[in-house]
């Protein structure tokens, strides 16, 4: 609980600056940049997250290695959470930011699992009806998942629409197991 509100508390501040000067998609991009710049790198997630090493010598790698495209306002940002010792909640803020952004915009993230990937023109076409069901902008994240047999399942907060086979599969199995053995046509 602790993690999900200090999480919050950074992400809100800097959403915040970023609702300020208009430029909500930017900082979100160059939040994501930096934090996938320390993820997809070894050495430098032992940097960052290393307690044994000096905040300076972070914020000095940090500022050598991140593209000058990047707002200075999100590096001073980043700088603010080496100081106070929170680079281990990064992730988290990021997380949290965007997820105010997405309801600054109205836009509700739904979770698609398919058996097969998915098309650009089906995914904008399930976006579409997801969106006509719901009466919100949908967007998904969409996620291939083979164990599904065929078909889709969709989340979308704390609804879930199974209508994958591998779940009719399994409701015909629990139908026939329930089923006394003479409803079926089979005589004892």
């Amino acid at each position: 609980m602790i993690d999900k509100t200090i999480a919050r508390r950074y992400a809100q501040a800097i959403f915040d600056i970023a609702r300020e000067k208009n430029a909500v998609e930017k900082f979100s991009e160059d939040l994501k940049s930096i934090t996938r710049f320390i993820d997809d790198n070894e050495d430098m997630r032992k940097i960052i997250y290393g307690r044994l090493v000096p905040v300076e010598a972070k914020k000095e790698i940090i500022g050598k290695f991140v593209s000058p495209e990047i707002d200075p306002l999100v590096v001073n940002f980043i700088y603010l959470v080496l100081d106070k010792a929170r680079e281990n909640y990064l992730a988290g803020i990021v997380d949290t930011y965007d997820r105010l952004a997405a309801e600054e915009k109205k836009i509700v993230p739904a979770q698609v699992k398919s058996a097969i990937p998915l098309t650009k023109d089906q995914v904008a076409k399930l976006e579409e009806r997801l969106s006509q069901i719901t009466g919100r902008n949908i967007k998904t994240e969409i996620i291939v998942e083979p164990a599904l047999i065929g078909g889709l399942t969709v989340r979308i907060g704390d609804i879930v629409y199974d209508g994958s086979i591998a779940k009719q599969l399994g409701l015909l199995k629990e139908h026939l197991q329930h089923d006394t053995v003479g409803k079926i046509g089979v005589r004892q």
